[in-house]
């Protein structure tokens, strides 16, 4: 039997053009380099000189000269600047968190306290207890583009997550100022308690926390109607205080009982009481909430904290009279995927391996396949099957292993969670029908029973 006529039926058919494969659509890009751990930036006022603990180790990787009087420390939504206050010599020290070199130095007021960056990264608060002012860097140029007049000796300072307003406490008048940020003025004047100085705010904005001094207290204050909704009582002479990025907890030094009081803020009581190092001021936690920095002035010392036992995990050596500490923020995951499409009812291949993360890992892949289902995987590499042809788009949102994601978290000096856009991205793509059975196509040009879908026939002659 001549094949041809069936060679020609099949050409005419085009059933080459049926079976031919769709190549995979890829959405990748170039990797981004891996960087350093979390770390910890501590001003040690007496020394002069900024410690870097690494969070990994904890060890600390450096002594950087020049902060001859520092106190507070914030560092840039990106992690690649440290901004450090030096009371001593009235100026803000910039450093290059690669380098570990001062770029800059930042004429500010006298004796400058505290520091906090906005949530966007574009401006830096700075009080000053001499003239009483809080200086507005313009963090592009590095230069003070603004000065704010203050109450009498305002020290802690804090923005709000939508960078809208700024908190300023001054000691010297019990108050806690609030400004309008894009006006540059103060729009309120709350009373709080006796000699107040840190301050913190959940991630939403929705509260501030603010310790007082004199009194042996933490006032709430809701940022809505700007009004004190509950007084705590912590340890003697309380003075930082930090937020953790999920909101739940908030940490506070007391220099003279030299502990740690840990607030719910559900409930706005002390749940725990954690003895550190002798006079503590400064804390921050990391941004996976997991370790809580305390620098202990009295013992030249970081006590590390860590929050789910809340007890004393380390004790680190560093210069004398530490301060201030600030974490480097975490940094959303950059999101890479390829897509290599089946047709209806055969597994579509999804791959995520070309996504990067600049600290620790990608903890979580979520799907969403454009078909109204969704799912979540530890692993980049994932099937799915969708059940009829046709144009679909996939989008996928990974999580650092830090917590963040696409969203912001900032609790008031230095950015948690630098979350964003880069840790999502989408892929277009077809999903094509089903390829005929090409024996029954054969049978069905030349009208002869042939074996299909694994059946024997057979095949008269």
């Amino acid at each position: 039997m001549s094949t041809r006529p069936v060679a020609g039926a099949i050409a005419a058919l085009g059933v080459a053009g049926l079976l031919t494969a769709q190549p995979g659509l890829a959405r990748d890009a170039q990797a981004q380099p891996a960087g350093p751990p979390w770390t910890a930036y501590v001003a040690n006022s007496t020394s002069g000189t900024v410690s870097t603990i690494d969070s990994q180790t904890g060890m600390v990787t450096a002594s950087i000269p020049g902060a001859n009087g520092g106190q507070g420390v914030a560092v840039s939504p990106d992690g690649a600047t440290a901004y450090v206050v030096d009371d001593a010599t009235g100026t803000v020290m910039v450093i290059d968190t690669a380098t570990k070199a001062v770029t800059a130095t930042i004429p500010v007021g006298t004796y400058p306290t505290g520091i906090a960056i906005s949530p966007d990264g574009t401006i830096a608060y700075v009080t000053n207890t001499g003239p009483n002012t809080v200086s507005v860097i313009n963090t592009a140029t590095n230069v003070v583009s603004a000065t704010i007049p203050a109450a009498i000796n305002p020290e802690g300072v804090a923005f709000a997550s939508n960078g809208a307003t700024a908190y300023v406490v001054n000691t010297g008048a019990n108050t806690l100022s609030v400004i309008n940020t894009a006006t540059k003025a103060i729009a309120a004047t709350i009373p709080i308690g006796a000699n107040p100085f840190g301050v913190a705010l959940t991630p939403t904005g929705a509260t501030a926390y603010v310790t007082n001094g004199g009194s042996d207290t933490v006032s709430v204050v809701d940022t809505t109607t700007r009004a004190v909704t509950a007084t705590i009582p912590v340890g003697t002479d309380p003075f930082g205080v930090a937020v953790t990025p999920d909101g739940t907890t908030a940490y506070v030094t007391n220099i003279d009982s030299n502990t740690v009081s840990v607030i719910s803020t559900a409930t706005n009581t002390v749940i725990a009481t954690i003895p550190v190092g002798a006079n503590p001021y400064g804390v921050a936690v990391t941004s996976n909430g997991a370790t809580a920095y305390v620098s202990n002035s009295g013992s030249g010392t970081v006590s590390v904290i860590n929050t789910a036992t809340k007890l004393v995990t380390a004790t680190i050596t560093v210069g004398t009279n530490p301060w201030g500490v600030a974490v480097t923020p975490d940094q959303a995951p950059h999101a890479r995927m390829t897509v290599t499409p089946a047709e209806a009812g055969q597994g579509t291949a999804f791959d995520a391996s070309g996504s990067t993360v600049e600290y620790g890992t990608i903890a979580s892949y979520q799907w969403s396949f454009g078909d109204g289902t969704t799912q979540v995987t530890t692993a980049p590499i994932v099937s799915h099957t969708y059940n009829a042809a046709g144009a679909y788009t996939v989008t996928l949102t990974e999580t650092s292993s830090g917590g963040t994601s696409t969203t912001r978290v900032f609790t008031g000096q230095t950015v948690s969670r630098n979350g964003g856009p880069g840790a999502r991205t989408t892929a277009a793509f077809s999903v094509p029908m089903p390829s005929p059975c090409l024996c029954r196509l054969l049978a069905s040009v030349v009208s002869l029973p042939m074996p299909c879908d694994g059946q024997a026939v057979s095949v008269r002659p």
